[in-house]
């Protein structure tokens, strides 16, 4: 059977959701873990790792934004 295209969009829009909420997820862990990385290399957590933070959450807000955009 073949799909139509707001079924396409709804599935498009499900996947999108649920991986940024695994992204999501992940930021909190990926935050800690560089920050902890940082420190076992004896640096002190600098302006690189808030642009590394930054970087992934503006990634997390496009991806929401896609989605919104497939569902709208």
């Amino acid at each position: 059977a073949k799909k139509t295209v707001s079924q396409l969009k709804k599935e498009g829009a499900k996947k999108v959701a649920s991986t940024t909420k695994a992204v999501k997820k992940n930021t909190r862990k990926a935050k800690s873990t560089v920050r902890s990385a940082a420190k076992q290399a004896g640096k002190t957590v600098g302006k690189n790792v808030g642009k590394a933070i930054k970087t992934v959450e503006e990634l997390v807000q496009q991806a929401q934004e896609y989605g919104k955009s497939l569902l709208g």
